[in-house]
């Protein structure tokens, strides 16, 4: 997702959304601390599809002397054309 820079003093959130708009596009919504959209938001996004099976993954690049927690992922889902 973002390449933000987390430490034990500087804690991140990142907050992202995907709206599907049909079948097959959705709009990407990046959230970054401060408030302020990320680079990866962007509308009208195609080669997705409803209609398969899609993972959510959670991953990170190593980095001597830090990890990373996650506090909290979430996934909601709504029918197709309800937002």
């Amino acid at each position: 997702m973002a390449d933000l820079a987390a430490t034990s003093t500087n804690l991140q959130v990142v907050e992202c959304w995907l709206h599907y708009i049909d079948a097959t596009h959705a709009n990407i919504i990046e959230n970054e601390t401060g408030g302020g959209l990320g680079n990866l938001s962007a509308t009208n996004v195609a080669w997705f599809n409803w209609g398969v099976n899609q993972n959510v993954i959670f991953t990170q690049n190593a980095v001597n002397n830090q990890h990373l927690v996650l506090y909290f992922m979430v996934a909601d889902f709504f029918p197709k054309g309800i937002i």
